[in-house]
């Protein structure tokens, strides 16, 4: 199938995914360069149920194929885990397990990322901001907690 029409899932087509879809995108091309999840262009597709994502491989030298399709309505993690799995090649649940925990512990560590980084951007515009709001901030010769207004002048 000729993906050349087909759109890769990164952050310049955010808006068209949800996170969850966009952050396994960015989680399977760090996890494997030749591999990317794409959006599947409607002229492509079997019928408007078919499912609107795919994985494709694309090996240097070689054709890219398809690996699996999946939809919104699937987990990530899961879909994370059956790339690990087939990866490692092996068939027996505890590997299953173990990949479902690994893709499980990335998952969760890109959010605690997302999450920080939203904190010290939220922190960064409170302290910058000049708006009414009182600040806190550690005074660096006393060690203690002071307010500080929007031009960062103590308020007692």
């Amino acid at each position: 199938m000729d993906f050349s029409g087909a759109v890769i899932l990164n952050a310049d087509s955010a808006e068209r995914v949800n996170s969850k879809i966009r952050r396994f995108a960015e989680l399977l091309r760090e996890y494997d360069s030749d591999l990317d999840a794409k959006i599947v262009p409607s002229f492509l597709r079997r019928d408007a149920n078919s499912k609107p994502y795919a994985v494709v491989h694309s090996p240097s030298g070689c054709e890219p194929y398809v690996v699996f399709y999946f939809s919104d309505n699937e987990d990530p993690v899961n879909l994370f885990a059956r790339i690990i799995d087939g990866d490692t090649r092996r068939g027996n649940v505890v590997s299953r397990i173990e990949a479902l925990e690994e893709a499980q512990r990335k998952f969760k560590e890109r959010e605690a990322r997302e999450e920080l980084l939203q904190a010290a951007d939220e922190f960064h515009f409170l302290a910058t901001s000049r708006s009414s709001n009182y600040v806190r901030w550690v005074d660096r010769n006393t060690g203690k907690i002071v307010k500080l207004d929007s031009n960062r002048r103590r308020v007692e």
